[in-house]
């Protein structure tokens, strides 16, 4: 009886260190703040999606107030198209990411359009360096 929960207890700890080592690798190969699954775009209402995003480019880019404002505007509209098309998608039954991703793309560019026009050039220029860079995190890490 003594042998087999000795066998049994090398068994579980080998099982918990295999899948410790492998949660570890997989965290390794994601950079920080990249997650290896997609949000649905419907779970997190636009206003928290424009919040998050407007403190994100207001840490990444030095916003004043009255810039922090103009891009949560730009941003919470962003947002709510998104979701728009989402459910749009959804409601057809089509819920993966490839299908809305040409409605994304021009929406996207709307969205750069409207952002350049509130953000200095110096500003701009550093939010599309970051989001280069982001675009390549991604496309390395097979997430794009």
């Amino acid at each position: 009886m003594y042998k087999a929960v000795i066998i049994t207890s090398t068994l579980l700890a080998s099982l918990v260190t295999t899948a410790t080592a492998q949660t570890q690798s997989d965290a390794a190969t994601v950079p920080i703040g990249v997650s290896r699954h997609r949000v649905p775009v419907g779970s997190v209402p636009p206003e928290k999606r424009a919040e998050d995003m407007t403190s994100l480019l207001q840490g990444q880019l030095s916003l004043n107030p009255e810039e922090t404002k103009k891009v949560y505007a730009v941003t919470l509209r962003y947002a709510q198209a998104i979701q728009a098309i989402g459910s749009k998608y959804e409601k057809q039954g089509l819920t993966t990411y490839q299908t809305s991703k040409q409605d994304a793309a021009e929406l996207k560019a709307n969205y750069e359009t409207e952002l350049k026009a509130v953000l200095t050039s110096k500003q701009y220029e550093r939010h599309q360096m970051i989001e280069e860079r982001f675009r390549k995190v991604l496309e390395q890490s097979g997430l794009d």
